[in-house]
């Protein structure tokens, strides 16, 4: 099928930033495209396959948006930082959503205790409770 001249990446974030340095360390020439966009997607579908080829048009047929970003450690590791941050928040909102669905299927007498708290008194509350010799709902207060 001939020689690979060059490639195209579209979104060179994180996993694409390690990628691009991947390859241009083995000599390959990459280019940063843009993802096609939404009439284009919407009427040739939206799958990895449709999105590589329109990677390759946009390279071969010249519409290519620059090169590659060559990022700096420092550059890389405030992003993988903020990727840790991000993951980080969003657990946490869930483990505290988790927690308030949790308050309103419990029996009266345990959530009369902990629902007008703010969360982080209802987080040190609770980290607080222990199981009884007969561990059950309403004796993990005690």
């Amino acid at each position: 099928m001939g020689t690979i001249e060059q490639g195209g990446l579209e979104g060179t974030g994180c996993y694409g930033a390690g990628l691009s340095r991947w390859m241009r360390q083995r000599g390959h020439r990459f280019v940063e495209v843009n993802r096609p966009d939404r009439q284009t997607r919407r009427r040739c579908g939206k799958s990895d396959a449709v999105d590589a080829e329109a990677a390759a048009r946009a390279v071969t047929g010249r519409r290519r948006y620059g090169r590659t970003e060559v990022r700096r450690c420092s550059v890389e590791m405030i992003c993988t930082l903020r990727v840790a941050r991000r993951s980080a928040m969003k657990a946490r909102t869930q483990a505290v959503n988790q927690l308030k669905s949790l308050i309103v299927t419990a029996p009266d007498s345990l959530s009369e205790r902990i629902r007008g708290l703010r969360r982080s008194e209802l987080i040190r509350t609770i980290t607080r409770w222990r199981t009884g010799a007969k561990p059950d709902t309403l004796t993990a207060v005690t």
